[in-house]
């Protein structure tokens, strides 16, 4: 390899020695432009040396540019250089040639980095010759996408209005536009900022002209550099501070020694090799401080922003000397090179955080998912009329009013009289079926075919509150339906006969009390004469302890205790309210809305949510609300009657 250098401005590049002609004599400079004279270089002859051999690499102490000079041109003492980078002059102090054991102490010792306080003390000193020269770059980069994206607007938005046809769509093109000019801007401005970083002698004018020389390669490098610690972030934010010590210098190297793309991604990580921790710790303390110096004077008017625009040429400079002191201690450039199965990798790893993202949301709904079909038994078991709409979002708004009708007024009635009421009571059937005192059952019809199942048809005495408790009141558990041979038919892995389906919904019957159905599922092929007896229990869920209360839009946002029970009145608008429970929405009974005229509205639907233990329930009516009702128990009295129908029965 032959390593070609420009004297005018720095530039190098490795190139096979055979594909330099034999005659070469003059060559020009892809950066700059300018045509020097060649003088081969091979890299193989490590770096050109003395008579003795030994070569001085000797830095210069304002823009930290290297350069290796025989030690045969450097005789131990003090000399006064000009470096050959920046043009400034500097004292160089050459002490005498170590002992062998000493000197390889002391190469030992340079493969370090130095200490934070002396960088930090360096990258002043390159900050204050520097500063306006990054400065300015910066400001044209702040204020020309402003200023241009203002003219393209007065201009634009006029032309678009005055074309006629749909402004939506000659609006968006024109936002379109607005964004892909901004981020070509900030890209030219970051390029030439990053030129002038590196390059001590570059001006304004040179540094924006090789930064847009090296245009699309920044803007490639930009979008590489972010995707993938975009996607590091995605894989639980650890990866993302990891790509960002091991990427970060990508952006010099494609500078100072011309890779592109992946490949300055990956010399960069080369680089950090080794060094990842001491890197790690640099960028954090410049970081941290960063982020305390800026809240610090944040919030002084004028101040804090002046102060913004002052640090971030520090910045680069910060991290530009990092990465000057890691190349020094590795003993120069690095030689390098990578495959596009490498390149590709990286670019998967991204992807694959980006893909983590949904899978993950997935995920966490599944669980979520769950709780409201829990919730949903809960909320039918009270009575509450679920209208879930078909995609199995909220229940569409309704603007039509519609009425619905007052529940009954809650009776006042203790635990010892209920169950004396339970006991007097006595319902049957005129013909067949059980009586269980308040409640009686009865055989009503048999389905045959792949999914057999029977009807109970149940009765219930006309009991105080039943209609207030909804659904709940009465649930019937089945133990066994008996066929011949003593065989059970019973099916209690059916869908069908989970908890929420053994409950017994209710309609008024002509004699005061109350009747529903029970439909029981059977093992498949089981037919209606071999069942001989179904046995089981019927349980009565009764509230007690009843209380209502009263709330108009006045009471929204605080918190109130019903019946033992806390809530909060968390919002009521047109026709919606929410509620929130912390424990739980069992003892809620019902939840009336109602209109200005003090008249109930229809229901329209209800949906919830729970967090933290805590139940947002979401009432929606068909109406706009002006009073919302809530209806709530104590506690409930339970009371069970084991049952044996006999078919005959």
């Amino acid at each position: 390899m032959t390593l070609i250098c420009c004297p005018a401005c720095g530039y190098s590049k490795d190139v096979p020695a055979e594909r330099l002609p034999a005659d070469l004599s003059s060559i020009r400079c892809p950066k700059c432009q300018k045509v020097f004279a060649h003088e081969c270089r091979d890299e193989n002859a490590s770096q050109p040396r003395s008579e003795s051999g030994r070569t001085i690499l000797v830095t210069c102490p304002h823009c930290q540019d290297e350069k290796r000079i025989a030690a045969d041109r450097l005789p131990p003492g003090r000399h006064q250089l000009r470096c050959w980078q920046c043009g400034e002059s500097f004292e160089y102090l050459q002490q005498e040639p170590l002992p062998a054991n000493q000197a390889a102490v002391e190469e030992e010792a340079a493969g370090a980095l130095p200490p934070v306080i002396d960088l930090f003390s360096r990258s002043w000193q390159l900050y204050q010759r520097r500063v306006w020269t990054l400065l300015g770059i910066y400001l044209l980069t702040v204020l020309a996408p402003g200023f241009l994206v203002g003219i393209l607007a007065a201009v634009g938005i006029p032309l678009v209005a005055a074309a006629g046809g749909e402004p939506g769509i000659g609006i968006g093109l024109l936002g379109f536009l607005l964004i892909l000019l901004v981020a070509g801007l900030v890209t030219w401005g970051m390029s030439g900022m990053i030129v002038a970083t590196v390059d001590a002698r570059a001006g304004i004018r040179e540094a924006l002209k090789l930064g847009w020389q090296r245009f699309w390669a920044f803007g490639w490098m930009f979008f590489l550099l972010s995707f993938i610690v975009a996607g590091g972030f995605f894989l639980l934010v650890v990866p993302a501070f990891i790509f960002m010590t091991w990427f970060l210098f990508a952006q010099y190297v494609l500078v100072d020694e011309d890779e592109r793309g992946m490949s300055a991604l990956l010399k960069s990580r080369e680089y950090v090799r080794g060094y990842f921790w001491e890197v790690l710790l640099r960028l954090l303390v410049l970081w941290v401080a960063v982020f305390f110096l800026t809240m610090l004077l944040g919030w002084i008017p004028w101040v804090g922003t002046l102060f913004q625009m002052l640090l971030f040429p520090f910045t680069l400079l910060y991290q530009f000397l990092v990465f000057s002191d890691i190349r020094r201690a590795r003993g120069g450039r690095l030689k390098f090179f990578c495959t596009t199965r490498q390149k590709l990798t990286w670019i998967g790893i991204a992807a694959l955080g980006f893909l983590v993202l949904p899978v993950a949301l997935w995920l966490g709904d599944v669980p979520q998912q769950f709780s409201r079909y829990k919730l949903a038994w809960q909320l039918q078991s009270r009575g509450v009329n679920l209208q879930q709409p078909a995609n199995g979002n909220q229940p569409t708004e309704v603007s039509e009013e519609r009425f619905g009708l007052e529940p009954e007024a809650p009776v006042s009635i203790d635990r010892e009289e209920y169950r004396n009421l339970l006991r007097q009571a006595q319902v049957g059937f005129t013909e067949g079926g059980v009586s269980l005192g308040p409640a009686a059952l009865r055989l009503d019809q048999f389905w045959e075919g792949s999914s057999p199942h029977l009807w109970l048809k149940v009765r219930v005495a006309p009991l105080p509150n039943l209609e207030l408790a909804g659904d709940t009141a009465v649930t019937v558990r089945i133990n066994q339906v008996l066929g011949d041979g003593g065989s059970n038919q019973y099916d209690p892995s059916n869908m069908l006969e989970k908890d929420f389906f053994r409950q017994v919904a209710l309609t008024p019957a002509a004699d005061g009390g109350h009747e529903g159905y029970r439909d029981v599922h059977l093992r498949p092929g089981t037919s209606a004469g071999e069942i001989s007896r179904i046995s089981g229990a019927l349980e009565l869920r009764l509230p007690l302890g009843i209380k209502t209360l009263s709330l108009t839009p006045s009471h929204m946002g605080e918190e109130f205790s019903l019946g033992g029970h806390r809530f909060a009145f968390k919002g009521m608008q047109h026709g919606t309210v929410e509620l929130d429970f912390p424990g739980g929405i069992e003892p809620l009974l019902q939840l009336v809305g109602y209109n200005s005229d003090g008249r109930p509205l229809a229901e329209a639907g209800t949906s919830w949510s729970e967090t933290n233990g805590v139940t947002t329930l979401t009432g929606h009516f068909q109406g706009d609300l002006f009073t919302i009702k809530l209806i709530m128990a104590r506690e409930f009295l339970r009371e069970e009657y084991p049952f044996e129908l006999m078919t005959g029965e």
